[in-house]
């Protein structure tokens, strides 16, 4: 079987003096000392269901530097311990890990503007840095997988993360009303289909059924089931390909399904067979499928093949 090779995003690729390479991983080029227009118009956007945000928040348009990650991991959306302590109080001082609309200096969502945006970006992509309180409990499982499967990490700047949905909710998206979610996720998916089409990622790892179900209706990607995992939990390994970026995921939730978290180990060795990182320029190859992988949905019901708009 072929190995798809991507490109790592070390001090060689950043120093990198080509300027189209370089904008492949900002959605456009990133013009110091600001960001591209349309990741500021995502960061400074209200809430499409302000009702269903946590109160202070901000946009996660992204956890670590795009700019410098090869490696996109995507999940739902932010956890509301991102912005509040468990008792509900937001996050100030050094426990503070984004920016909230206080640090802003801002007193509603409506107040958001270009500055605004800009700053909650610089937040975004500082996430994983020294000094900073990342959600260790929730990222560092995802961490070990790439640190073991391809050899990149959040912590290194070689891997970022995005969600279906930048906002943290409350309650948590699976007890969220369903229309308010709705209202969200409709707002949020077609910025995110651009980011994933056109930002350059070499691999994009797909954390849990609901995102594989989404960018898959969504047409950004078409799933082939290549491994399946008896569990328990059961899961489903699946990857696919797409304007150059190799998609893998799996169907379990790894932090926060009973038992997942079992399975890291299978993950991460699933993930070196099927793809590599390397240090060096190379070819982007085509993943070559098992001969027993089949195409598949996630969800019984039928996806669409029309891509949304960007």
């Amino acid at each position: 079987m072929t190995r798809p090779r991507v490109r790592s995003s070390d001090a060689e690729h950043v120093a990198s003096s080509d300027a189209e390479d370089a904008a492949d991983h900002t959605t456009g080029p990133r013009c110091a000392p600001g960001w591209p227009s349309r990741l500021v118009e995502e960061a400074s956007r209200p809430p499409a269901a302000p009702g269903a945000v946590v109160r202070g928040s901000t946009p996660v348009v992204f956890f670590g530097d795009p700019a410098v990650a090869s490696v996109a991991t995507l999940g739902i959306n932010p956890s509301p311990r991102q912005f509040v302590h468990q008792n509900g109080v937001l996050r100030q001082g050094p426990d503070r890990r984004l920016a909230t609309l206080p640090w802003l200096g801002l007193g509603s969502w409506d107040e958001l503007d270009r500055d605004a945006g800009q700053r909650i970006l610089a937040e975004c992509a500082a996430y994983f840095e020294p000094g900073r309180a990342p959600y260790r409990r929730w990222f560092d499982p995802f961490d070990r997988v790439l640190v073991e499967g391809l050899g990149v990490s959040y912590y290194d700047g070689r891997a970022c993360h995005l969600n279906l949905v930048p906002w943290a909710t409350h309650p948590v998206w699976r007890d969220l009303d369903r229309a308010e979610w709705g209202r969200l996720a409709e707002a949020a998916l077609p910025f995110l289909v651009g980011q994933l089409e056109v930002a350059g990622y070499r691999v994009v790892v797909v954390n849990g059924r609901t995102v594989m179900d989404e960018v898959a209706a969504a047409g950004v990607v078409e799933w082939s089931t290549d491994v399946r995992l008896p569990g328990p939990p059961a899961a489903q390994l699946c990857v696919g390909e797409a304007a150059g970026t190799f998609y893998a995921g799996w169907t379990c939730n790894l932090q926060n399904q009973p038992g997942a978290a079992r399975l890291a180990g299978d993950l991460a060795r699933w993930l070196r067979s099927v793809a590599e990182v390397s240090d060096r320029h190379t070819e982007r190859l085509r993943y070559q499928p098992r001969k027993s992988t089949a195409k598949v949905s996630t969800t019984s019901s039928p996806s669409t093949t029309c891509r949304r708009s960007w």
